[in-house]
């Protein structure tokens, strides 16, 4: 415009100086018409240089016109933009721009296409800007592809999302929160072993393409809000478990970032709280190790991990593991751990190395305290395979180890040797494969205390076996072996073995001795017993097993041999009490009985010694006091006496004794 401005200058000047040339010629031929023709030629040029004006005036303002119409459309929509990127303004603009039923249709498409499952809303939707853009859906379920007839994945009475306008209008939204109200999941094992949410959809070609980890890094799936959630735990068809009043947050802001979980519920009756985090969502779900750390406490325990771990065909885990327990039986069975071993523990603190391979764990580097004893060692558990019973598996070091507190975690104990009905539940059998290893400089079995100790505890296949390999006793060694079997076609039964070496047998406590008179010797004894279960009256007369004592030289406490003879050479009968006014000293006893059909045989008994020898055979039934023996007391060459025969009856603690001179007079 400027230059079609100069242009018509120039040409207007150009005029004027041609009319000054015409206007000399006029000049040089009639010089008499000089000043009529200068006024003429003034006014000629003073009309064009108005006329120039004007046509100059009307174009510039042509030119502005269109140029400030330019510029305000221009001005207004880039202020229209950045009001509604910058400010907020998307709130008011997205009412206008966004239909009511787009912003919910994109929802339920984006979760199909992500998860491959089917999205069904049976409720309205409604659409909110203040004070921030969302979209309301009620009635929402997730169901397997085609699984109109299947149980759902979930059910969601509401779901909330808060949106970006700009993502919904360029149609990929971008979701800033997803609340869930009162969400119902459900986790399953079907019969074939397969779970019921398996990666489908976008997120399953994904998970199948290690190599397209940059497509799922990108996704952005926001912060979800769960209130009032439940969780199911089914296999084949029978929940195993339920967690209700769920409340918290997961944050997945971007899956190549981190993960985060903070979550309230209650689970068998304890509310518990779970947080945990992962350093890369994509890694985690690409089935490689990422760094995490867990934290699980309810009223009865606490676990905390952290350290790698992966989730791809197989669990991979690798860091540090704490368990803190103040009832170690009550926090076992709020976990769904009802193992009758698990009861008895009390206080328990667990730390150690954590390490996976598949279903197991590998437990290194382990410090344990188990109610006031401490050890430490290594322990493998978990499960041999799917649906099948769980193992532990390991060697424990401790400093003072207590035998029948730990019998007593997996069998109830007998209150006395002379209990009439004992019973063990053997149904732990099929519960627990076990296959410990034990040590301790100091053991205990009630009032019994070994030094130098070595056991073991082993469950499989419905038999167990729990071993004492060795152990420093009353001077000598002493090891043993309890047995149990719960056999379909043979019947529950339980068998006992022990075995002692150059053992003081005066340091036997007087309740675990096997017989009413107990020698003061050093010597060996030996053991084996085997019984059914329970053990009654009647199943009592089916025990069998047998006794042996052989020791070098001590006393026979309440036996007073020179009394003894007297009292059978003056009376006919005679309670056995009233020899026991002495002891008798011996160089060597030998005993050896017989268990059968719940009697006691002794096959042969005696003491042998300086003041002389005493021999004893015949029967004790169990299921009474009561005794049937012969017996005959020899005095030393010496004294030249003759032997004294006899025969003892009656039942524990009167004990009559009859000569045997009387009972062949007829007397």
């Amino acid at each position: 415009m400027i230059a079609r401005c100069c242009g018509a200058i120039i040409v207007l000047c150009r005029k004027a100086a041609w009319g000054a040339s015409q206007n000399a010629q006029l000049h040089s031929h009639a010089q008499a018409d000089i000043p009529s023709r200068l006024i003429r030629a003034f006014c000629t040029v003073r009309k064009l240089e108005s006329d120039m004006r004007e046509s100059i005036r009307h174009k510039a303002l042509a030119v502005w016109k269109k140029l400030r119409a330019l510029l305000t459309v221009r001005s207004v929509a880039l202020l229209l933009v950045v009001f509604i990127v910058v400010t907020g303004g998307q709130r008011i603009a997205g009412s206008w721009l966004i239909p009511s039923g787009s912003i919910s249709r994109q929802v339920v498409q984006a979760i199909s296409k992500w998860t491959g499952y089917e999205v069904v809303s049976s409720g309205r939707s409604a659409l909110s800007f203040w004070p921030s853009p969302k979209v309301t859906i009620e009635g929402v379920m997730l169901l397997p592809p085609g699984g109109h007839q299947s149980e759902p994945l979930m059910s969601i009475h509401r779901v909330t999302a808060g949106f970006s306008v700009m993502s919904v209008l360029l149609g990929d939204p971008v979701f800033k929160t997803i609340e869930l109200e009162e969400p119902d999941i459900t986790v399953a094992i079907q019969a074939d072993g397969a779970p019921n949410w398996k990666p489908a959809g976008r997120l399953g070609e994904l998970l199948s393409k290690p190599d397209e980890q940059a497509d799922i890094a990108a996704a952005h799936v926001g912060r979800i809000l769960v209130n009032a959630g439940k969780l199911h735990f089914k296999r084949d068809g029978r929940e195993q478990a339920f967690i209700d009043e769920m409340h918290g947050t997961i944050d997945l802001r971007s899956a190549s970032g981190p993960l985060s979980v903070d979550m309230d519920g209650k689970f068998n009756g304890q509310t518990v709280n779970v947080t945990a985090t992962a350093a890369s969502t994509s890694d985690l779900l690409f089935g490689k190790p990422t760094s995490f750390s867990t934290d699980l406490s309810a009223t009865s325990g606490s676990v905390k991990a952290s350290g790698k771990m992966s989730i791809s065909s197989a669990l991979y885990l690798d860091g540090r593991v704490k368990l803190v327990s103040s009832d170690t039986g009550k926090f076992a069975s709020w976990l769904g751990l009802s193992y009758p071993a698990l009861r008895s523990i009390g206080a328990l603190d667990v730390d150690a190395t954590l390490s996976s391979e598949g279903a197991k764990l590998t437990l290194s580097d382990l410090k344990l305290q188990a109610g006031n004893a401490s050890a430490n060692g290594a322990l493998m558990t978990g499960w041999t395979g799917l649906a099948q019973t769980p193992f532990l598996s390991g060697t424990l070091a401790f400093d003072n180890f207590d035998c029948q507190a730990f019998m007593a975690a997996f069998i109830n104990l007998p209150g006395s040797k002379n209990s009439a009905a004992f019973d063990i539940d053997t149904a732990f059998l099929g519960q627990l494969q076990m296959d410990l290893r034990f040590s301790a400089s100091k053991a205990t079995f009630s009032a019994v205390t070994m030094t130098d100790f070595a056991a073991g505890a082993r469950i499989v296949d419905g038999h167990a076996s729990f071993s004492l390999a060795t152990g420093q006793f009353a001077g000598g060694t002493f090891s043993g072996e309890l047995m149990l079997d719960d056999n379909a076609q043979a019947g529950r039964a339980a068998s006992l073995h022990l075995e002692g070496a150059n053992i003081n047998l005066a340091e036997v406590p007087e309740d675990m001795r096997p017989l009413r008179f107990w020698p003061e010797a050093t010597g060996s004894l030996e053991l084996d017993a085997k019984a059914a279960l329970p053990t009654t009256s009647v199943s009592k007369t089916q025990m069998i097993g047998s006794l042996k004592i052989d020791t070098g030289a001590g006393t026979l406490e309440g036996f007073d041999p020179k009394t003894f003879r007297e009292l059978a050479g003056d009376k006919r009968f005679f309670d056995l009490s009233e020899a026991a006014t002495g002891s008798m000293a011996f160089d060597k006893l030998d005993l050896d009985a017989s268990l059968v059909n719940g009697v006691a045989e002794l096959r042969h008994a005696s003491v042998e010694g300086s003041s002389g020898r005493l021999a004893v055979n015949g029967v004790v039934p169990f299921h009474n006091s009561s005794i049937a023996m012969t017996g005959t007391l020899t005095a030393p060459p010496a004294d030249a006496l003759p032997d004294v025969r006899f025969f003892a009856g009656g039942a524990w603690p009167t004990v009559v004794i009859s000569p045997a001179s009387t009972v062949l007079n007829g007397q």
